[in-house]
């Protein structure tokens, strides 16, 4: 069964909660040097952690974790998610 809201139906969240929705089609740069990454797609949930999947620049798509150690700052208003540099290149 699917149940559809209007956004603003929808129960306000903490400050550093999101819904999926909300998150897809931001910006992903990396800090400190305010690098572009690419853009949300889509989020995957697993069992342990939900994931950004990225689409870059070349095509390619790497899967971002969403934890404190990687995620810097997540910006509804300018939708952009900033994610440290050095914890990124482990991934890419």
């Amino acid at each position: 069964a699917y149940l559809f809201l209007d956004k603003n139906e929808l129960p306000d969240l903490a400050a550093n909660e999101y819904y999926h929705f909300e998150l897809e089609g931001m910006t992903v740069v990396a800090v400190p040097a305010n690098r572009p990454i690419g853009i949300v797609t889509e989020i995957q949930s697993y069992p342990t952690v939900e994931t950004l999947s990225v689409r870059r620049e070349d095509g390619s798509e790497i899967l971002v974790p969403m934890n404190k150690g990687i995620v810097e700052k997540i910006d509804r208003e300018k939708k952009c998610i900033t994610v440290f540099e050095s914890a990124l290149e482990q991934l890419i």
